[in-house]
C-alpha cells in the first residue's frame, strides 16, 4: 500500500484519504492531511501541482513528478543528505566488517579455533544478538549517538585485533573480533538504511536508497576481493587500513550527521535547512 504522502504527491487524493481513514478514522482525515503537509513553502518549485491541497507542499527545490536527477542530488537542498547517505553506505562495508565475516576462520585459527564452522557460528551469534536490541537502543539513546558509539567501538576493537595479533595474544584476538562484530551489529549494521531513509525527503528516498545499495555492495566487493591481498602484504598489521577508515568515519559522522531519532521528515529537513543557511552565513 502506498503511503498517503506519496498518493497526495501524485494527485491521488481520494486514495490517500482512504488510507488515512483506515489509519486514523474518517473524522480525522482533514487533520491528518494538514499534519502531513510540510510546513515550509519557500523551496516549492512545482509547475502544475496535481492536487490543489498539495500546492503548499515544499520539496527542497525538486520539482514534483519529475523524478530526481544527479544534479538534484548534488544541488544545495539535498547535497549534505546525499553525501551522508553515500558515506554511511560506504562505511558500513569499507570499514572491514566483512573481512571477519568472510575470513573469520583465517583470523581465529591463529587464536586456537581450528574448526572453521565453530568460528563462523561464534561470529554469527555475536552479530545476531546485538541486532535484536539495536532498535531499542536507538530509540532510547538516539541514532547519532548509537552510530558514533558503534564506529568508535569498532575502532577500539580493530586496534585490539592488531595488537593481539602482533603480540600473539590469542585469546584477546577472539575477544576483540567478537566486540568488533558486536559493536557493528548494535548500530552501524542494522540502522544504516534506516538513517538514510530518515534524512532524505520522500521524493528522493528511492533514488538515494538505490545509490546507497550500489555503494554498499561496491564497498563490499572491494573488501571481499582486496582483504586477502592486504593480509598477505601486512599480515598481523592487516587491520591498520580499517583503523584509518574507522577514524575517518567517526569524524565524518561527528561533523555531518545531525540527530534524526524522534523527528518527522519535515523536522529533519528543517534541521538540514538551518545547517545549510548557517554555513552560507559563515561563508559570508
Amino acid at each position: 500500500v502506498e503511503s498517503p504522502v506519496w498518493l497526495l504527491l501524485h494527485g491521488r487524493r481520494e486514495e490517500a484519504e482512504e488510507v488515512l481513514a483506515r489509519l486514523f478514522g474518517k473524522e480525522n482525515v482533514p487533520a491528518a492531511i494538514e499534519w502531513i503537509k510540510p510546513k515550509r513553502k519557500a523551496d516549492l518549485e512545482t509547475e502544475a501541482p496535481a492536487d490543489p491541497c498539495w500546492s503548499e507542499v515544499g520539496h527542497d527545490g525538486v520539482r514534483d513528478g519529475k523524478g530526481v536527477s544527479f544534479a538534484d542530488l548534488i544541488a544545495p537542498p539535498l547535497r549534505r543528505q546525499f553525501i551522508i547517505a553515500v558515506g554511511l553506505a560506504c562505511m558500513q562495508k569499507i570499514t572491514g566488517i566483512n573481512s571477519i565475516f568472510y575470513y573469520s576462520s583465517n583470523l581465529l585459527s591463529g587464536a586456537g579455533m581450528k574448526d572453521a564452522r565453530i568460528s563462523a557460528l561464534v561470529i554469527d551469534i555475536v552479530n545476531m544478538v546485538p541486532t535484536l536490541v539495536s532498535g531499542l537502543f536507538s530509540n532510547r539513546f538516539g541514532n547519532r549517538p548509537m552510530l558514533l558509539a558503534s564506529v568508535f567501538g569498532m575502532l577500539v576493537s580493530a586496534i585490539g585485533i592488531t595488537l593481539s595479533l602482533t603480540y600473539d595474544w590469542s585469546a584477546l584476538t577472539v575477544v576483540f573480533a567478537a566486540t568488533y562484530v558486536a559493536t557493528f551489529g548494535v548500530s552501524l549494521g542494522p540502522i544504516m538504511f534506516v538513517i538514510i531513509a530518515d534524512i532524505v525527503p520522500d521524493h528522493a528516498r528511492a533514488t538515494v536508497s538505490s545509490v546507497g545499495v550500489f555503494v554498499a555492495w561496491a564497498s563490499n566487493l572491494i573488501v571481499g576481493v582486496g582483504y586477502p591481498y592486504v593480509w598477505t602484504s601486512l599480515e598481523n598489521l592487516a587491520y591498520i587500513p580499517f583503523i584509518v577508515l574507522l577514524t575517518i568515519s567517526f569524524i565524518f559522522l561527528l561533523v555531518l550527521l545531525p540527530e534524526t531519532s524522534g523527528k518527522t521528515t519535515d523536522e529533519i529537513q528543517e534541521t538540514f535547512r538551518v545547517l545549510r543557511e548557517g554555513k552560507k552565513k559563515d561563508d559570508k
